[in-house]
């Protein structure tokens, strides 16, 4: 082989490694935006069950009083309650977003460290 092959095989892994450096980053990029949005799922379903306690115990206190309010406050824990499955759904499908997004980050990081492997091994 000579020196011009040589050339471009050198400039192909350059490219290839300069590539592979973007989809980390990229990957790395996803992955904070991804916990960021993981713990606003959490903060989201802490306030939901936070007030759904509060609304349980103004039931309670209300349970001598008019039954229109009573009758409010069960509706208003019962939209309460489904956003809260829907918040804990939603959380657990990042949850798992994440856990692929960490496998990527880290099939990445193999390759950048073992460069005998394949690249086909990112899939």
């Amino acid at each position: 082989m000579g020196f011009q092959a040589h050339g471009k095989e050198a400039k192909a892994v350059v490219e290839e490694t300069r590539a592979l450096r973007s989809r980390l980053h990229l990957a790395e990029a996803a992955q904070r935006q991804a916990h960021g949005m993981e713990m606003d799922y959490e903060e989201v379903i802490r306030l939901l069950e936070a007030e759904i306690t509060e609304l349980k115990a103004q039931l309670a206190d209300y349970s001598d009083q008019n039954k229109e309010s009573v009758q409010e406050l069960r509706k208003r824990i019962t939209v309460l309650d489904c956003q809260l499955r829907k918040s804990e759904m939603a959380r657990k499908t990042f949850e798992a977003s994440t856990e692929k997004l960490l496998h990527f980050v880290e099939a990445i990081q193999e390759v950048f460290c073992d460069n005998s492997l394949p690249l086909s091994n990112l899939r």
